[in-house]
């Protein structure tokens, strides 16, 4: 009997032991580890006849650009094409000044981070797409999504007035 008792003093000190290992390496997984911020941003793309009419304005460029990506073979694969387009990230890294907020140097590096930063989801089924975007800074995320909408409808002004 003295013995059993011995035994489990033993392994209730190594387990406790254990337990408080645990307890510290979360706490410090918690204050050391980054925190990220998401702004999800949820688009409705035009209606089938919008979409058409602005294929049609679009022409050669729309075929062009369906070729040189695979094929866009849908609506939502054509704005998540658009989305992340060099033109418009160009605009978004200009806008925001991102070269100095991520220290890069070249507008492709800087790319290469806002690609690193942003996620394009289409829906299929709704025809929804979810763009989210993840940062440090919680005032520097909130800001893009409205933008990255403002410009996606300047787009559609802009092909609204030249059919």
């Amino acid at each position: 009997m003295n013995k059993l008792i011995i035994v489990l003093r033993a392994n209730i000190r190594i387990l406790a032991g254990i337990f408080v290992a645990g307890l510290c390496a979360t706490g410090l997984a918690i204050i050391l580890l980054p925190v990220y911020y998401t702004a999800t941003t949820v688009l409705i793309p035009p209606q089938q006849n919008q979409q058409n009419n602005m294929l049609a304005s679009v022409g050669a460029i729309a075929g062009l650009a369906s070729a040189s990506i695979g094929g866009l073979r849908s609506q939502e694969e054509m704005y998540s094409a658009f989305l992340r387009s060099k033109d418009l990230q160009l605009k978004i890294i200009n806008e925001f000044k991102l070269r100095d907020v991520y220290q890069r140097e070249t507008y492709e590096e800087t790319r290469r981070v806002l690609n690193g930063k942003l996620s394009i989801n289409a829906d299929k089924r709704s025809g929804l797409i979810y763009l989210e975007i993840d940062d440090f800074d919680p005032k520097q995320h909130s800001v893009h999504s409205p933008f990255w909408m403002l410009l996606l409808d300047r787009h559609h002004q802009y092909l609204g007035k030249s059919i």
